[in-house]
């Protein structure tokens, strides 16, 4: 297993689950505005749900995707440069949901991202 990380907002889940389809790219963008989604590795994910989500007050989750099952439903995973020198997954499809294979609700404590 190829684990990848995506931070989102409780209510785009949830939106997800109804329709089948994740499509946010990031906070405020989707994947048809930026042509891929967010993601981060295990040791990425903290520093990254600080930067986007470290000021806001709403509910996260957390996304749990193995890129092995990703790219064999023919969906791209490239590791390309964030702007900092870092590599970062981008996920280069909307997500069908049942390709996600964990979600986990999450809090910040302390600046970082707990699972709750």
């Amino acid at each position: 297993m190829r684990i990848i990380y995506h931070v989102t907002a409780k209510s785009e889940w949830e939106k997800a689950k109804r329709s089948g389809i994740y499509d946010r790219s990031t906070l405020g963008k989707s994947f048809d505005e930026v042509g891929f989604i967010h993601a981060s590795t295990k040791d990425q994910f903290q520093d990254v749900a600080k930067f986007v989500y470290g000021d806001m007050d709403i509910e996260l989750v957390v996304l749990e995707l193995d890129i092995e099952i990703l790219e064999s439903s023919g969906i791209k995973v490239i590791f390309e440069d964030g702007g900092n020198g870092q590599m970062f997954p981008h996920i280069y499809s909307k997500i069908p949901t049942d390709l996600i294979i964990a979600v986990h609700a999450v809090e910040f404590e302390d600046s970082i991202l707990r699972m709750k």
